[in-house]
């Protein structure tokens, strides 16, 4: 089970997930207008890695196990 905080940032909105298997990290999602959209990371967001197109950051693969790559 995540929880889910949704937070203003401009025009987005910022949606952080934090699941209990992970101390340090949480995902970030911004749902965007378009692809192409173009924005920056709020400064309070610390990027440690872009999981746009890492399918073990699906929520489906996220809710079957803990990812590798991540500690």
């Amino acid at each position: 089970m995540k929880t889910r905080y949704c937070i203003p940032y401009g025009k987005l909105v910022a949606e952080i997930d934090i699941y209990p298997f992970w101390q340090k990290c949480a995902i970030a999602e911004f749902e965007l207008e378009s692809e192409g959209q173009q924005f920056s990371t709020p400064d309070y967001i610390k990027v440690i890695k872009d999981v746009t197109f890492d399918v073990d950051f699906k929520n489906f693969r996220l809710a079957q196990r803990i990812p590798d790559n991540i500690e």
